[in-house]
């Protein structure tokens, strides 16, 4: 569960009332009603989560109810181990899910920035399953069925000589796909045949999932999100999660279908059926559901520059407190005279779009600065880069771009403009990173509207979600960053300014 759901959990167990934590709290009972709601998420630095554990504890008096707790403690994994007063533990796993929720982004990150497109063995060539199932309905039980199952519903696909748009949806587990490295690697290979045939997927994701097995699941699929053949969708309200579904439709061919309770997955039923009536039913009831859902995210490669930059400035437009978290400099503080020096020395055939489009953004940029934070990251090039003119910069490489590189004096002109930013406009805060780091990733968040996550080596690739528990989460997780900075404005300037006199001196 999310804080928002423990909270909800204990209130109720409780008969709480708003306002009687409000109360004893210190806090007012819009914040709480909002806390609850999962409106407003919970921040590091926060204390009054212990004054929460202390109140429960006090209110927690019927066998039912300390009954109830106890299930809910055993179930995330926080038990008692007689060191600890309930007060404490009950604080502990109000608040576990932040840790949960960084060590999840971070193996998201790191995969991320390290991942590699790794062809397979028949990459580039399609290959027949050879297995043809004739039965019109076909029964699989379990989690071991459910393999059986989708290997043969994907060989189904294979044999079709039209491509056609599949429809998957699945809340269940995803242990029948992660819990075998074989057949995960089966599937891989299968699903990477299913997209070279032509066909395309709209996938609904689960994101009432805790963040590490959305994340995972996303992670799983990134090889095939590279191809731009996938359209991910995520429903945005809560369900029950009593009755678990799969949906796995292929239009024209078969479709794959449980209905099972709880986690009770390993003795689910699984129907593979090819009748086309049945089938078209299927269809026809995804699609509603379809018709509920909100696009989980969009994938960009560098067959679509365009698509990006017109979502970017979409983006950019929504006001409200940002995040960047950049290795290159951002380009949004970077004088327009130096932008415009080096866009004349670029070999780019849409130079004066290139210029309007980074004149608009510097312009938003300092609008936004007027009734808004930006926080900016960013990691200081190494004066050895600096000397051999091998720092790059930032939208030479958007999505496959020809790389281009700073002279030592365009770094000096963009520094020192970062400097003057950070004394002129006291909503901008900048944190410098002086420790070198090899990942090769960008994160641009703004509060309540979405994140924008960036590779900036081969293969590229951009993530742009707005499903607002991720969007929380990635500024969650770049908030911990900046307090774990001890950050102060006048000790990064000076830092700042020392940088810049060391860099001319080369």
């Amino acid at each position: 569960m999310n804080f928002n759901e423990k909270l909800d959990f204990l209130m109720n167990l409780t008969k709480t009332k708003n306002s009687d934590l409000a109360m004893y709290t210190s806090l007012d009972s819009s914040y709480i009603s909002r806390l609850r709601r999962g409106k407003r998420n919970l921040a590091k630095s926060e204390n009054y989560v212990k004054y929460m554990a202390d109140y429960f504890i006090k209110h927690i008096t019927e066998s039912y109810q300390r009954k109830a707790v106890l299930e809910a403690l055993k179930n995330s994994g926080i038990i008692n181990n007689g060191s600890k007063d309930t007060s404490q533990i009950l604080y502990e796993w109000l608040t576990d899910e932040k840790e949960g929720e960084s060590k999840a982004i971070e193996g998201f990150l790191e995969g991320f920035s390290n991942f590699q497109f790794k062809k397979t063995e028949n990459w580039g060539t399609t290959v027949s399953s050879n297995k043809i199932i004739k039965d019109d309905v076909k029964i699989y039980k379990g989690i071991d069925g459910k393999r059986e199952g989708v290997t043969d519903f994907l060989s189904l696909v294979l044999e079709e000589n039209q491509p056609q748009t599949l429809l998957l949806f699945s809340d269940e587990s995803m242990e029948w796909l992660t819990g075998s490295i074989a057949f995960k690697d089966k599937w891989k290979e299968l699903m990477i045949q299913v997209i070279l045939r032509g066909n395309k997927i709209k996938i609904i994701h689960t994101v009432s999932r805790n963040l590490y097995e959305m994340l995972a699941s996303i992670s799983e699929w990134m090889p095939l999100y590279m191809t731009g053949a996938i359209e991910p969708y995520y429903y945005p309200r809560k369900r029950d999660g009593i009755f678990k579904r799969t949906m796995f439709i292929a239009p024209n061919t078969a479709t794959l279908t449980a209905t099972g309770v709880g986690n009770m997955e390993d003795s689910t039923i699984n129907y593979l059926v090819q009748n086309i009536k049945a089938v078209k039913g299927m269809e026809t009831e995804f699609n509603n559901y379809l018709r509920l859902c909100k696009p989980l995210m969009k994938i960009f490669n560098k067959n679509s520059r365009k698509e990006y930059l017109d979502t970017l400035s979409e983006f950019e437009k929504e006001q409200g407190d940002i995040i960047l978290k950049t290795k290159p400099l951002s380009l949004a503080t970077m004088p327009l005279n130096t932008a415009n020096k080096i866009i004349s020395r670029i070999n780019y055939d849409e130079k004066i779009e290139l210029k309007e489009y980074i004149k608009k953004r510097r312009k938003i940029f300092e609008e936004n600065l007027n009734n808004y934070k930006f926080e900016d990251i960013i990691t200081i090039p190494k004066i050895e880069e600096v000397k051999s003119e091998n720092v790059m910069i930032n939208f030479s490489n958007i999505l496959g771009l020809e790389p281009v590189y700073y002279k030592k004096n365009e770094l000096i002109e963009h520094l020192e403009n970062i400097k003057t930013i950070n004394d002129k406009y006291n909503n901008y805060n900048l944190i410098l990173e002086m420790k070198d780091t090899k990942k090769e990733y960008c994160i641009y968040c703004k509060e309540d509207v979405g994140v924008i996550v960036s590779k900036n080596e081969e293969p590229f690739m951009i993530f742009a979600i707005n499903e607002a528990n991720m969007t929380a989460a990635f500024w969650d997780f770049l908030k911990g960053e900046i307090e774990s900075q001890n950050y102060s404005k006048d000790n990064t300037d000076k830092k700042l300014t020392e940088y810049i006199e060391k860099i001319k001196q080369i």
